[in-house]
């Protein structure tokens, strides 16, 4: 379920010590510079891996949602649409945040005004394999849009449920993922598996 919160009125949300930010997406550790073009919503995000021991990122649906019913929490984050400054083609990105970077930018908020009127320098540092962090922080001298900007900006308000549009049921069971049961075909599936390749191993083809 997304909560969708205004930049100037929202209030720093507590947070674990030591969690370090997520990502943006298609981010590099060199210093970006975007505008953001909406409000922040927050969502209820599941890292799981499915049945191929790949990494599975899922919106929870939260009501009937499998994944909690397996004992599996949901991490809470915050997104809002942005746009690279300075790209000749420009684009939507989505940025994904935790705590941390949601109440930095809060705070810029409440001693600059509402971000969605200047520009903002963000960075990501990895510090090592298991704490990523961002660093954010207004640009000094904040550009107009261009017109292209301002026409892609004008398509963020269309698509404000899109970016927190959370997985249905259906589609969470198609990810086979590893924290949820087989079915009863697809128990019997890997049993078929196993047995073939056990026949194989042992050669019992040629058993007499």
């Amino acid at each position: 379920m997304q909560n969708e919160f205004n930049w100037e009125t929202a209030e720093a949300k507590s947070v674990a010590k030591n969690k370090g930010d997520i990502f943006l997406f298609g981010m590099n550790e060199e210093v970006h510079t975007f505008r953001l073009v909406s409000n922040p919503v927050s969502i209820e995000i599941h890292w799981e891996k499915d049945r191929a021991r790949k990494n599975k990122r899922i919106i929870c649906p939260a009501t009937g949602c499998q994944i909690c019913k397996s004992g599996h929490g949901a991490k809470t984050m915050y997104r809002c649409y942005v746009i690279e400054r300075g790209q000749e083609d420009p684009v939507i990105q989505i940025l994904e945040m935790t705590t941390n970077l949601f109440n930095k930018i809060i705070t810029i908020a409440k001693k600059m005004g509402n971000p969605i009127n200047y520009d903002m320098k963000i960075k990501r540092h990895i510090v090592n394999q298991s704490y990523t962090e961002y660093l954010a922080c207004p640009a000094k001298n904040s550009q107009s849009l261009t017109d292209k900007e301002k026409k892609v900006a004008e398509i963020a308000k269309t698509k404000a449920n899109d970016m927190s549009k959370p997985n249905t049921p259906e589609e969470i069971l198609a990810m086979d993922l590893l924290c949820l049961p087989l079915s009863v075909d697809e128990q019997f599936d890997d049993f078929q598996v196993m047995a073939n390749k056990g026949i194989e191993d042992d050669d019992w083809n040629n058993f007499n």
